[in-house]
């Protein structure tokens, strides 16, 4: 009974060990036979179920040995002007050229210049500018309105603009002040700033057509504390 229930322990461990071995070799633990024993014995199975375990395996599975991974190459040195020749290579691969490929850097230059000295012809010739007697005339209109309106002009100047539509256009800069009124200083000089754009507007239409463009702007300072404040864009 004894030699019995041995065996069969000795049995068990054995299919257990074989089962173990499959999935170590499987999974690439192992790569022959030859190791198959030092694995065992280093799981701490006894020399008789290692031998065991290997008789079987060898009946029914047949395990190639790995061959030897050879060395890397070791990398060679690279000066700089071989790794520079190699970068332009790519780089001409990538956009498609080659050394057949003509420069043709020097004629989109040219056409280049051919383009800009185009927009700089036509600009010279459409930039008409007002006359210098109508934009005197502007002037002294606009000073009229602004200071039968009770202000005092620091600042009134009229400067060519590009024209809109072909109409010659001149952006006015116009800084004045007023004693104010009310205590309510802000709004006071909020509403004089509305007032100041609309006479500018009414005073610089000639025949239907306003000749400030939008770029002008209106400064008014606060007589008390020197602050100013400015609308810097014009929408007639």
């Amino acid at each position: 009974m004894r030699t019995a229930h041995a065996l069969s322990i000795g049995t068990s461990w054995a299919g257990i060990s074989l089962a173990l071995l499959v999935g170590l070799l499987v999974t690439g633990s192992t790569s022959a036979f030859a190791e198959v024993t030092a694995e065992m014995k280093y799981l701490g199975y006894s020399d008789e179920l290692a031998s065991y375990a290997v008789d079987r395996l060898g009946g029914t599975h047949k395990v190639q040995p790995t061959e030897p991974t050879p060395p890397a190459p070791a990398s060679a040195d690279i000066d700089e002007s071989t790794a520079v020749t190699e970068q332009l290579a790519e780089l001409g691969r990538s956009r498609n050229m080659t050394p057949a490929t003509p420069d043709t850097s020097a004629d989109v230059k040219t056409r280049l210049g051919n383009y800009w000295g185009d927009i700089a012809s036509r600009s010279s010739v459409d930039s008409r500018m007002l006359a210098p007697e109508f934009k005197k005339y502007l002037k002294d209109c606009i000073n009229k309105a602004l200071v039968g309106a009770g202000y005092d002009i620091r600042q009134l100047d009229l400067i060519d603009a590009p024209p809109n539509l072909g109409t010659p256009r001149v952006r006015g800069v116009v800084r004045v002040t007023r004693p104010l009124k009310t205590k309510n200083a802000y709004n006071e000089i909020q509403n004089n700033l509305g007032e100041i754009k609309q006479l500018c507007i009414t005073a610089g239409t000639v025949d239907g057509m306003c000749f400030l463009c939008e770029l002008t702007s209106f400064v008014t300072e606060d007589p008390r504390n020197k602050y100013y404040y400015e609308k810097a864009v014009l929408n007639p």
